[in-house]
């Protein structure tokens, strides 16, 4: 029984080790290097030096320095996240009420095709993308409709949407973020205007 005894004794001493030398393993790759997906990029801020580091997708090594180091998390579709995209993405905006010139209310859904370009501006100018791109085609958009009455809207509907895409693109400048497309995927008329 003693033999035993002893043989359990080492066993665990054994199992003791490898988990010590996982943990270890984890604590190197979790404050030493950091692993960015495809198709995305992290802005890392440096508490030490004050200074921001763009990382491309890959695996990265941080050095000593990654324990001052600390991911910029941004709100991107909805959702913080310490990931930026450089994919496309839409960025949908539904059912927004607008006075057209002639007083007429209208319900307008549209979607804004996003990318950015310049993740270290981008993080740096603004927090929320999402936020900022919803309101600056919520302005766009009022510009526009609101000088306009019932029947430029019909007729120029589809020329509105290169308008509106130039005019999102200048209040964007100086953001790192484009909008490479605007799409207005709904115009609703008032419902008298609709029947006649």
């Amino acid at each position: 029984e003693m033999l035993r005894s002893l043989v359990g004794s080492e066993m665990c001493i054994r199992d003791r080790s490898s988990i010590g030398r996982v943990r270890f393993f984890y604590f190197i790759v979790f404050f030493f290097w950091t692993w960015v997906p495809p198709n995305a990029c992290r802005v890392y801020f440096n508490s030490l030096t004050s200074t921001r580091t763009t990382y491309s997708s890959g695996w990265h090594w941080l050095g000593w320095m990654g324990v001052f180091m600390s991911p910029i998390s941004v709100i991107l579709q909805d959702g913080p996240t310490s990931n930026i995209t450089l994919l496309t993405y839409h960025d949908q905006l539904t059912r927004y009420p607008i006075i057209s010139a002639s007083k007429l209310p209208l319900i307008i859904d549209c979607s804004a095709h996003i990318k950015i370009i310049d993740p270290l501006l981008a993080v740096t100018s603004i927090r929320d993308i999402d936020s900022m791109v919803d309101a600056i085609c919520k302005s766009q958009l009022r510009n526009v409709f609101s000088t306009l009455d019932i029947d430029e809207i019909i007729s120029t509907q589809s020329t509105l949407q290169g308008k509106l895409l130039s005019a999102i693109n200048e209040d964007l400048r100086g953001y790192g973020v484009s909008c490479v497309g605007f799409t207005l995927t709904r115009v609703q008329l008032p419902c008298n205007i609709q029947h006649s």
